[in-house]
């Protein structure tokens, strides 16, 4: 996958300087709420999990730190933890608190 390999040469560049590349992957509104979406729509963020899940097994097969916040996000949403401004696609406090709570999971062991 092309983009696995640009971010993999850039994250050893980082690396000669002594810094840790991490990636976080962001959802958008739309791929959390699909269900909200009418049938075409849905159709076409389809694949959009798969995509997500391909990157970031792709990095952290090749060493790179990653974070993907769809399986959290859509986990969170499900349980009906509002995680998005109703009327804009940013986050909310909510989903601000939760993403960096992943990312300091990452991130944290990388401290050490």
């Amino acid at each position: 996958m092309p983009i696995v390999k640009v971010v993999t040469r850039v994250a050893q560049r980082f690396r000669e300087r002594g810094i840790t590349l991490v990636v976080l992957l962001v959802p958008e509104k739309e791929q959390i709420h699909v269900a909200a979406l009418p049938a075409a729509d849905q159709k076409a963020l389809a694949h959009g999990p798969e995509l997500l899940a391909a990157i970031h097994g792709g990095l952290i097969s090749n060493g790179v730190a990653s974070v993907n916040l769809l399986p959290k996000f859509r986990t969170v949403t499900a349980q009906g933890t509002r995680l998005y401004w109703r009327d804009d696609t940013h986050w909310n406090d909510a989903g601000i608190r939760l993403a960096a709570e992943e990312l300091w999971r990452v991130m944290e062991p990388l401290e050490q």
